[in-house]
């Protein structure tokens, strides 16, 4: 008899709750169950305020929900300490925002290197692994120039390629072509199936985009903390 494969990520009865320190508390996600199997494209669909992103940070165990866990591959991830959790996200996720959040004062290539070089990697190898990934995604010309001095669309591929460089199984990303213009929210909304399939990364991005949503082979609509899948 053939068993079917664990999550690769899975939340259980998810809730986050924000309270002002009043009486008055905000319900962000409310039960919130979801299963992502390996290799797959999911996205998380809604309006502003909808809750996809607190979904999203809890996911990638950037924030930890007030009531229920989130498993990886079977196992509780909410049994961590801090330190644990960042050692596991370096190794196993990427992470590409809206807004690139590179340092300004560093080069791309610096840039790039980084999770490499806080894992304790050599910085050569660190450097050939960056130049590795830039040239991947066409940026071979612009290793040496900082991010004043390139795109949007540029730094946000600056910013895919640091999410990129530690392998990652799981990649996560949140409105990643929300500050882009239509040209370039096309090119960076490809690049990521492109690699998705290159590289057989578990996908997960947070967008309102209704265009780019249609990309993806699972589509999960979050609503007033509520979750469905289409």
């Amino acid at each position: 008899m053939i068993m079917n494969e664990q999550p690769i990520l899975q939340t259980i009865d998810v809730t986050k709750i924000y309270s002002s320190g009043t009486a008055t508390e905000l319900h962000v996600l409310n039960e919130v169950n979801i299963q992502i199997q390996k290799g797959e494209a999911v996205c998380l669909l809604g309006a502003s305020g909808a809750g996809k992103s607190t979904l999203l940070q809890i996911l990638g165990t950037l924030d930890r929900p007030t009531v229920g866990d989130v498993l990886f591959a079977g196992q509780s991830l909410l049994q961590m300490n801090d330190e644990q959790l960042a050692q596991f996200r370096n190794e196993k996720m990427g992470f590409v925002f809206q807004f690139h959040h590179l340092i300004h004062e560093f080069t791309a290539i610096e840039n790039v290197m980084l999770p490499c070089l806080l894992a304790g990697e050599s910085r050569s190898e660190s450097y050939e692994k960056a130049q590795y990934w830039l040239n991947h995604l066409g940026l071979a010309e612009r290793t040496s120039h900082y991010p004043n001095q390139l795109s949007g669309g540029e730094l946000q591929r600056a910013a895919i390629a640091r999410s990129l460089i530690r392998n990652p199984q799981i990649l996560l990303a949140d409105e990643p072509t929300g500050n882009l213009d239509s040209e370039n929210s096309k090119k960076i909304q490809n690049l990521f199936f492109e690699l998705h399939k290159q590289l057989g990364l578990t996908l997960i991005v947070v967008t309102h985009d209704l265009e780019f949503s249609k990309m993806f082979s699972k589509i999960y609509q979050v609503k007033d903390g509520h979750l469905t899948s289409n």
